[in-house]
């Protein structure tokens, strides 16, 4: 039952198919391809530009306002209700006890 084998009738057909314009359109869709690709990174380097220059810029001046207030401790205590002066004064006693009864 040995039966040679027949490579003319197993046919020369691809296993996959392409469009008949692949070639011809191969090298300018890579070229679109990419010119998109670089025009996304160029854009995404501007953003980053563009957000570290806001952060150099917004950062000390935040800071800045924040550190300089001209209000003494004094002037602060006067403004407060004696509602929060009572809460300031059992805070600081307990802090007191704290550090009285801490062994060095």
């Amino acid at each position: 039952m040995e039966k040679e084998f027949n490579f003319i009738s197993v046919g020369k057909k691809m296993p996959y198919s392409e469009e008949n314009t692949f070639l011809e359109n191969f090298s300018s869709s890579a070229i679109r391809k990419r010119r998109a690709k670089k025009k996304n990174i160029l854009l995404l380097k501007i953003a980053g530009i563009a957000a570290s220059l806001i952060l150099t810029f917004t950062i000390p001046y935040i800071s800045y306002n924040d550190t300089n207030s001209n209000i003494t401790i004094d002037e602060l205590i006067a403004t407060m209700s004696n509602e929060d002066l009572a809460i300031l004064i059992s805070i600081s006693e307990e802090d007191e006890e704290e550090i009285v009864n801490t062994d060095f």
